[in-house]
C-alpha cells in the first residue's frame, strides 16, 4: 500500500479516501498500518483523508530506495484496480491513462530500470479490457519498445495501434503518426543504410505534414 501511495504521489495525485481505499487497500485504513513506523514516518493521516507527506521525498524513495521489482508490482496492482473503477467517473480514467502513459512511467524508476520494467508492465496489462483494444495503450507500449530499440516490437505495436484505431469513428491518430514518424527515422539511422535514407525521410514528412498545414504550434 505504501509504494502505491508513493506511485500516485509522484503523478501529483492525491484521491478522495474512499477512491484511495479502492486503489490501495482497505488496511490504510487499519490501526495496525497507522501505527507502523514507515507508515508514520511518511504518511500524513487527517480525520477524513491519508496521503503522503512529501512528493519530493515519494520519488526520492521510489528512484532510488524502492526495489524496482516491488515498484514495478506494485504499479500493475494499482493499474489493475484502477481499470474496474474507470466506468465510474472522468477522474478515475483519466487517472487510469496517466497509469499507463510511457512518459509518467519514466518518473517511477530508476535510470538503469526505465527500459525494463515499463516493457514488463506494458505485457502484464495487455490484456486489461481498458488496454486490448485501445489504441493509445499500444501506442505507449510501441514508444516503450521503440526507447528500447526493439525495433521489430516496436513496430508490431504501431500496427495494432493503427489496427485499433482505425475501428474507432472519426479517430485522429496524429499521436500515433508523430511517434510513428520518430520511430521510422531512428529505425533508419540504426540500420545506417544511407541508400533509403531520403524515403524514410519523405515517410515521415508525409505524416507530419497534414499537421503543419493545419495547425501553427512552436515546432
Amino acid at each position: 500500500p505504501i509504494i502505491r501511495m508513493l506511485i500516485l504521489t509522484v503523478l501529483a495525485y492525491q484521491p478522495q479516501t474512499s477512491l484511495l481505499v479502492d486503489l490501495c487497500g482497505d488496511g490504510i485504513l487499519e490501526s495496525g498500518f497507522r501505527k507502523d513506523p514507515v507508515a508514520e514516518e511518511l504518511v500524513e493521516f487527517g480525520r477524513t483523508s491519508v496521503g503522503m507527506r512529501s512528493s519530493v521525498t515519494a520519488e526520492v524513495l521510489l528512484r532510488q530506495v524502492v526495489d524496482p521489482n516491488l515498484a514495478i508490482n506494485a504499479l500493475i496492482g494499482l493499474i489493475n484496480r484502477a481499470d474496474k473503477l474507470v466506468h465510474m467517473s472522468t477522474y478515475n480514467y483519466e487517472l487510469f491513462k496517466n497509469l499507463v502513459r510511457f512518459s509518467n512511467l519514466q518518473l517511477l524508476f530508476p535510470e538503469k530500470d526505465k527500459g525494463r520494467a515499463s516493457m514488463r508492465v506494458y505485457e502484464t496489462i495487455k490484456h486489461l479490457p481498458h488496454c486490448n483494444r485501445s489504441p493509445l495503450f499500444w501506442l505507449q507500449y510501441a514508444i516503450a519498445a521503440l526507447v528500447a530499440k526493439d525495433f521489430d516490437r516496436a513496430k508490431a505495436y504501431f500496427e495494432n495501434a493503427y489496427s485499433f484505431a482505425a475501428d474507432l469513428y472519426e479517430y485522429d491518430s496524429y499521436q500515433i503518426d508523430n511517434h510513428y514518424a520518430r520511430f521510422l527515422l531512428e529505425r533508419a539511422l540504426s540500420l545506417h543504410d544511407s541508400d533509403s535514407a531520403m524515403a524514410v525521410f519523405r515517410e515521415s514528412r508525409a505524416l507530419l505534414f497534414p499537421q503543419l498545414v493545419g495547425e501553427r504550434r512552436h515546432y
